[in-house]
């Protein structure tokens, strides 16, 4: 079993300052650990995994719930309990991926095409 990682794209920075939003688009991560090591501290068990920068993100605004992927109810935690949390996309676009890694290249590049305000949320499961 494995950790997974869904972005979820939002509509503009306004969607954060509705009481929920439905995310419609979900871009599903292939599971790299280190490319998750950039996102979340908790891959970063190894020096290799420590070469690139951490890439903060922040927390969902407190009146924001979060129709996720696959799940008809609203909640502001992902798969195991945590808080959600976003970055924007010229914040993500700091993601280093490797070379043959394709999939997720195609992401990114989903990515480098949104505004660079664009909030995209972090779905661990």
């Amino acid at each position: 079993m494995g950790i997974y990682l869904k972005l979820l794209p939002l509509y503009g920075t306004e969607s954060l300052t509705k009481g929920e939003v439905r995310c419609e688009c979900v871009l599903p991560l292939d599971q790299n650990y280190d490319s998750f090591a950039q996102l979340s501290p908790t891959f970063r068990d190894s020096e290799e995994r420590r070469r690139f920068p951490m890439i903060q993100s922040r927390p969902i605004p407190v009146q924001l719930w979060v129709h996720g992927p696959a799940r008809k109810e609203k909640t502001r935690t992902d798969a195991y309990g945590c808080e959600l949390t976003f970055l924007y996309a010229n914040e993500l676009r700091e993601l280093q991926v490797e070379d043959g890694d394709f999939w997720n290249k195609a992401i990114m590049a989903f990515i480098n095409a949104l505004p660079g305000n664009t909030p995209i949320i972090l779905f661990w499961h």
